[in-house]
């Protein structure tokens, strides 16, 4: 009886423990005339853009239900392949051989190629904490977009290991991940550091994308599983081994979501924290995902072969949307700030969490249970000009700020 006490006892302990399963919406957004969106992604505020095959751009903002469709968008016609949102009036979006363009909160504008670049079949952009634009094209290697001036970075006249980049990311410290064919890197401080994919991962693999969760740690989805950077190494996470994992996101309670496939057509779509996953599956779900994205109401958006629509999914376990649809009253100064901000609220705070313009959290604050709070800026490492925003959480809920730092 013991034994198999013993048994029953460690099954528990290692099985998934979520109360809920989430729940599957299917979500008409596009028209019926395309059929497969790119890119998805989430600004600080909350607002969500997404983009198609035949260039259509649709946006929801976070206080609305519904999505509306961008008209004045010079590009469409041509492939939207990939997003960049910076802020909700700072928006950039690549084309495959039509060129680039911005938001700049006003108007759309075409980004002019004619200073360097030498292609327009562009594969991703990513924005870094210096407010530098980087381009990741598929024959010419990575591009830096900086005040009206480009710099390249190839094979031929830098330490970049491959002229095709699939996919960027750049942390809050100021690295910049690098996924290219075959090749996995960082740049700093115009220093290029080789990570080891093909002696990890093998050569001829792909990275399909990068995340990072509220520590910092970043994730990289290949086609040999889903790795994490960690004590400058990379591992393996879970069991994901040898598997195709084609878009990992970290929702607003740090729980780690990735979608994959395990062999032809068997796709899944995975929900994990701390360390426990399971396994979801939807009669929506699809053969091939494109982006992954969290909503400010902690829902997440993902799309795919799903024709004009999104799947939103609801994570019924942490109920975390219900919390942030209460917005409590909060009070900020100096607005803009440069030294000190004050954060005042007749509810107790409970977590303070501050997030650069490419969406990525810079400090945190927890446990803090009082009606005020301030907010050292100097204190925190270099934090440059520019607009942030504020995720206050308090006892009754969870709004958004959007604050200047000069």
């Amino acid at each position: 009886m013991k034994k198999v006490f013993l048994i029953l006892f460690v099954f528990v302990l290692n099985s998934p423990v979520f109360s809920q399963d989430p729940v599957f919406t299917l979500v008409k957004v596009g028209f019926d005339n395309f059929n497969f969106f790119y890119d998805i992604k989430a600004s600080p505020e909350g607002t969500l853009w997404v983009c198609s095959n035949e260039g259509n751009v649709f946006r929801k903002l976070s206080s609305s239900t519904t999505w509306e469709h961008i008209s004045d968008y010079p590009g469409t016609g041509a492939e939207a392949k990939a997003l960049f949102v910076a802020a909700d009036d700072d928006v950039w979006i690549i084309s495959y051989g039509n060129g680039i363009f911005h938001f700049n909160g006003t108007k759309w504008e075409e980004v002019s190629l004619t200073n360097v670049p030498e292609t327009n079949k562009w594969n991703c952009v990513s924005g870094d904490i210096n407010g530098n634009v980087w381009f990741g094209s598929n024959d010419k290697g990575l591009y830096k977009y900086s005040a009206g001036q480009w710099t390249n970075y190839s094979m031929s006249n830098s330490g970049i290991l491959s002229d095709q980049i699939n996919d960027l990311l750049a942390t809050p410290s100021g690295k910049l991940f690098v996924g290219g064919y075959g090749t996995l890197q960082t740049f700093e401080s115009n220093n290029w550091v080789d990570l080891g994919f093909t002696s990890n991962i093998g050569f001829g693999e792909r990275i399909y994308s990068f995340a990072i969760d509220n520590d910092g740690l970043v994730y990289i989805a290949t086609t040999k599983g889903l790795f994490k950077f960690k004590d400058d190494k990379l591992e393996i996470y879970g069991d994901t081994k040898n598997r195709d994992v084609y878009y990992a996101v970290f929702d607003r309670n740090n729980v780690l979501w990735f979608f994959g496939e395990e062999q032809a057509f068997d796709n899944y779509l995975y929900r994990c924290d701390n360390g426990t996953c399971k396994k979801l599956d939807d009669k929506n779900l699809p053969h091939q995902c494109s982006g992954l994205a969290v909503g400010s109401d902690n829902l997440l958006y993902l799309i795919g072969s799903l024709g004009p629509n999104i799947l939103v999914i609801e994570d019924k376990t942490t109920n975390s949307d219900k919390e942030l649809l209460r917005q409590p009253m909060v009070e900020i100064s100096p607005n803009p700030a440069s030294d000190f901000l004050s954060i005042k609220s007749p509810q107790s705070l409970k977590e303070i969490s501050l997030f650069n313009s490419a969406g990525q959290s810079l400090f945190a604050a927890k446990n803090i249970n009082q009606t005020h709070f301030m907010l050292n800026l100097q204190g925190r490492g270099k934090i440059n000009p520019g607009v942030y925003v504020l995720l206050i959480k308090t006892e009754i809920g969870t709004c958004r700020k959007k604050i200047m730092i000069q």
